[in-house]
């Protein structure tokens, strides 16, 4: 089903999630209280090291990815109103987030010239929880269209499926339901969509792949999320939070 790999692809910049297990020390949140400072999050995946730096105001101001200590690109954001721009130093796509009363996007539209214009909207329910996305796109001026719907249970996403045409892809989570998402706000700040309540345990998609998280904290206080795939792949990532004054 091609058309997953197509939501991949037009979904920007970072998607990661955290579990627990019964020996794992979820007290400190990667962070939550906007103070005076200016911050960065750093995280290693991929010989990738990703910064993440925030205003004293919690906003997403850059994302640079580095490797072998060479800058590979830089995203920019600029904010205007109800409105967030997102560009990059190497690539020529535009992002533009319309957001809501609530700091969230009620749209997002991606344009890149000659290329492909796109459009989403999300439709909430009165939790404030996205229940819908609707995508309608121009690539190499062949039409696209596909919807997702969203289905909620306790603040949590536990179902999500994905329409094109006649073809459903589903995806089915799982929680740690004693562990609360410390990671929601910093993901928030850089997608502009609510999160789960819980900290994610297990994605089970429809043709028979999934993915298991767990959560520790290391030796020296940086945050370790391991994802198994059904292949026993194992991928880490550690996470950084740096300070600045």
């Amino acid at each position: 089903m091609k058309f997953k790999y197509f939501t991949i692809f037009i979904i920007c910049l970072i998607t990661y999630s955290c579990s627990k297990e019964s020996n794992t020390i979820i007290t400190q949140s990667i962070p939550f209280t906007p103070n005076n400072n200016t911050y960065n999050l750093e995280t290693y995946e991929d010989s990738v090291l990703t910064i993440y730096t925030y205003s004293s105001i919690w906003r997403l101001t850059t994302i640079q990815k580095i490797k072998n200590e060479v800058l590979i690109e830089k995203n920019t954001y600029n904010y205007s109103g109800n409105t967030v721009t997102v560009t990059s130093n190497v690539r020529n796509t535009f992002y533009k987030y319309y957001l809501n009363k609530n700091g969230y996007a009620d749209s997002l539209k991606i344009n890149e010239p000659g290329l492909l214009s796109i459009t989403e909207k999300y439709l909430y329910n009165n939790f404030g929880m996205v229940i819908r996305k609707n995508i309608n796109a121009l690539i190499n001026n062949v039409p696209y269209s596909e919807y997702t719907d969203y289905i909620y249970q306790n603040g949590n996403l536990i179902k999500s499926e994905q329409m094109v045409d006649n073809d459903k892809y589903t995806i089915q989570y799982e929680y740690y339901m004693d562990s609360i998402n410390v990671m929601a706000g910093t993901i928030e700040a850089t997608t502009f969509i609510p999160q789960s309540k819980n900290l994610i345990k297990k994605e089970t998609t429809s043709d028979d792949t999934f993915k298991s998280f767990t959560y520790t904290i290391d030796d020296e206080g940086n945050w370790v999320t391991t994802v198994t795939n059904e292949l026993d792949e194992v991928n880490t990532k550690i996470s950084k939070l740096i300070y600045i004054k």
